[in-house]
């Protein structure tokens, strides 16, 4: 079949030229309409029941991951020049476009007794149109030390630390618009910190998320940068031709182009994943023309026909090389079998290019070095380098000779891999790839120290009947006492629930006694909630943190950065807890937020991409048993591909490399790009096997000398082009470019070593049965 492309593409050259232009042009006038996301990525399947709940939450409460949290620590803070600038910092952030409130000293309030209209009336802290001088400053100062309220919540007075909660407008929090408001809050709070001389931090999922994509837009330039010069510069070095390494080059441009269009056409926006597709293509698609341009030089140097040797390339090597992209576009393809769409959108993205880049190679190399001078000698002669020549008399040697020592080497690596797998454990946090210098981390630890911490958990009781959370003394205890347990909890912030607001009022209604900032008691409670209206008989200050049947209290808390392990654990101790205080038969409890969901999508996530592996070794198995038809061939294949990844795996345990989404993407991705070197090898070897009558020794050594050179290449152009993504300032991106490079180098070792000595013991095998046959005939 692969002949017939091959004369078509060379008789048909320039109308496909032409089309590939054409086609080139449409998908990077397509490109530009390409646009990055500013969701958060959505892990979990809609049917998940936590994802239910999250859903749900937000639906009744909003968004709770929507607050930038500015803090302000200054020792004289409550000076009035500094309290001034304090107040008008609050009104700039106000005034951005974009914010939709801000919660800070500016705007607390008092609550007081009104025994005339028997209600609660709230009282600015700070008056508007009043001028603050200092003696007004200590009043305020005074006051608010008077709110038990505010303590942990707006202020920390043991750090001279203040804060300002900027809440984001919905429609801004997942648009690109928010990049623009998040930086100018950014400058504004920056600018403060310099004018005034103090300390500022930022923190809060908007900023963080922010911080995120802007790193993330400018590390695809960089890739795409380092991707083209380091696969430039090993191509020199190994052809030392221009041609040579500018058409491989221009080849994987265009793919670049067209998968940019195809995102666009498919809809989709540029995410974490779906930005590293155009240096993933760079990098897979430099060995295609690698061995096409290797195998051109080696057939033309046979044959002294320029036209002759291409189509011969394409005839011999293209089953070989659409076998390889089709097993690399599988283990990219396989995560389109997960229920999480950013990584569907990343699996179909990657393996519909990858196939493409194929259809690329096999014609867009051949048809451009149709129009090139055929290669000169000097161009031709790194396949008669005493290097690599050198190199594979001594694999060719270790296959015959040595292959005891070859498989007590991989019974060992095995054995030290299985050992350090055993040690590797399974988790990750919302900001754990950021690196740890980064102001987004300093100041998040900050807030850590400081305030408990800024990640959402919200827990929900529902009493199961109306108006049971603000009508129930005993459930306002129960609330206080998992509160309780919650503030002595070094890992949370201080919780905020209906019962701090009932707190204020028992305050309010005992003419502001901080003292009396206690639950109300059973006596106090009906006076206290018949003062808790306005004048059209709603509870304003309840709203936020009750459903609207009042059957359901709220209790938001912000947590630590911790680990998926770390926030189940923190999970099931509020549980335990809860479960004492609160008669399950009376009460139902919900733990969610976005800390919740995140933990529950990575563990699924991570469960999703062990299946998508399995699922890639079995697909590529079966394609390999349709390419070879030979059960003992596919079985020997696997096992130089599974050896490094297991290595890599144990690795990942002795240092103490966690497994999360990124870096159990690392196996799926290696395995499919590894087995590409075991199907070059293997097509080389049933060809060498007709050729050779089915001698085994004679097809495995005339298969190394053909292919060795070109694996070696390619798994060299592999090894430093996935190594460009370790300069990613993202922990995941760097553990992916690792571990990846580090894969494909050993399995470039076990496809050379190991590879042809299984196939050898085939071959001892092949020997006996001649030899019992030859007996048998002398009977």
């Amino acid at each position: 079949m692969f002949k017939y492309i091959a004369t078509f593409a060379i008789r048909f050259r320039i109308p496909i030229l032409i089309v590939l232009i054409l086609s080139t042009a449409y998908f990077a006038y397509r490109g530009t309409e390409l646009t990055m996301s500013y969701k958060l990525a959505q892990l979990l399947p809609k049917s998940d029941s936590s994802y239910i709940a999250y859903e749900n939450f937000k639906k009744n409460y909003g968004q709770d991951g929507s607050i930038v949290i500015i803090a302000v620590k200054d020792k004289d803070f409550w000076k009035a020049e500094k309290l001034k600038a304090f107040i008008k910092l609050s009104d700039d952030l106000k005034a951005i476009k974009g914010v939709e409130r801000v919660a800070s000293l500016k705007n607390a309030i008092v609550l007081t007794r009104n025994d005339s209209l028997t209600r609660f009336e709230t009282v600015p802290l700070i008056r508007e149109g009043l001028t603050i001088d200092q003696r007004r400053a200590d009043s305020i100062r005074i006051e608010l030390f008077n709110q038990p309220l505010y303590d942990k919540l707006l202020y920390n007075s043991n750090e001279n630390t203040y804060l300002l909660l900027a809440t984001l407008k919905k429609d801004v929090l997942n648009s690109k618009e928010r990049l623009n408001v998040v930086d100018k809050m950014e400058k504004t709070v920056l600018a403060f910190e310099s004018d005034q001389k103090v300390e500022a931090h930022i923190s809060g999922l908007p900023y963080i998320r922010t911080v995120n994509v802007k790193m993330g837009q400018k590390e695809i330039s960089l890739f795409i940068g380092l991707a083209v010069l380091v696969t430039a510069i090993v191509l020199l070095l190994l052809y030392r031709s221009f041609w040579e390494v500018i058409v491989p080059l221009i080849m994987v441009g265009i793919s670049v182009f067209w998968a940019q269009g195809i995102t666009v056409v498919m809809g989709y926006q540029v995410t974490i994943l779906t930005g590293l597709v155009p240096p993933l293509l760079i990098v897979i698609g430099i060995p295609n023309s690698i061995y096409i341009i290797t195998k051109y030089h080696r057939e033309y140097g046979l044959q002294g026909d320029k036209l002759k040797a291409l189509i011969h390339v394409i005839d011999k090597a293209g089953s070989a090389i659409f076998m390889a992209n089709l097993t690399t576009a599988i283990g990219f393809g396989t995560f389109m079998a997960t229920n999480s769409e950013i990584l569907k959108e990343f699996g179909f993205v990657a393996s519909i290019n990858i196939l493409l880049l194929f259809v690329m190679s096999i014609l867009f190399i051949p048809i451009v070095f149709s129009f090139l001078p055929a290669p000169s000698v000097r161009v031709r002669a790194h396949l008669d380098k005493k290097l690599t020549t050198a190199v594979v008399r001594i694999f060719i040697l270790v296959s015959q000779n040595y292959r005891k020592w070859v498989f007590i080497g991989a019974t060992a690596v095995v054995l030290f891999s299985v050992y350090g797998i055993s040690k590797i454990k399974t988790k990750g946090s919302i900001v754990d790839d950021m690196p740890e210098n980064n102001r987004a981390m300093t100041d998040l630890r900050f807030f850590e120290k400081t305030f408990g911490g800024v990640m959402p958990l919200e827990i929900l009781v529902d009493t199961k009947r109306e108006k049971g959370a603000v009508r129930d003394q005993k459930t306002w205890k129960r609330i206080d006492e998992l509160q309780e347990y919650i503030r002595n909890q070094t890992i949370y912030s201080r919780p905020l629930s209906i019962v701090e607001l009932l707190k204020v009022a028992n305050q309010a209604f005992y003419e502001g006694d901080p003292g009396s900032y206690s639950v109300p008691s059973k006596l106090d409670a009906p006076f206290i909630i018949d003062y808790v209206k306005t004048e059209n008989g709603q509870d304003p200050l309840l709203n936020s943190l009750t459903d609207s049947t009042k059957a359901v209290a709220r209790i938001s808390v912000q947590m630590k950065n911790l680990n998926t392990n770390e926030i189940a654990q923190a999970r099931d101790d509020i549980q335990a807890k809860a479960n004492e205080i609160f008669d399950p038969e009376n009460y139902n409890i919900t733990i969610t937020g976005a800390s919740i969901s995140f933990m529950n999508g990575t563990k699924y996530l991570v469960n999703n991409l062990f299946q998508s592996l399995a699922l890639a070794v079995f697909l590529i198995a079966f394609f390999m048993g349709l390419m070879f038809r030979n059960l003992r061939i596919v079985i020997i294949s696997l096992i130089p591909n599974m050896i490094p990844a297991l290595l890599t795996a144990g690795l990942m345990g002795y240092f103490g490399i966690p497994l999360k989404p990124s870096t159990v993407l690392v196996f799926s991705i290696a395995f499919g790009i590894s087995v590409d070197d075991t199907i070059h090898f293997l097509s080389r070897f049933r060809q060498e096997m007709k050729a050779h009558s089915g001698n085994i020794r004679s097809a495995v050594i005339k298969a190394l000398r053909e292919t060795a050179v070109g694996m070696a290449y390619t798994s060299i152009v592999l090894f430093f082009g996935f190594s460009v993504f370790a300069a990613s300032n993202f922990g995941g991106t760097k553990a992916l470019g690792i571990l990846v490079s580090l894969t494909l180098l050993s399995a470039m070792f076990t496809n050379l070593l190991l590879l042809p000595s299984l196939l050898m013991v085939m071959h001892k095998g092949q020997n006996r049965r001649r030899v019992r046959k030859m007996q048998k005939l002398q009977q």
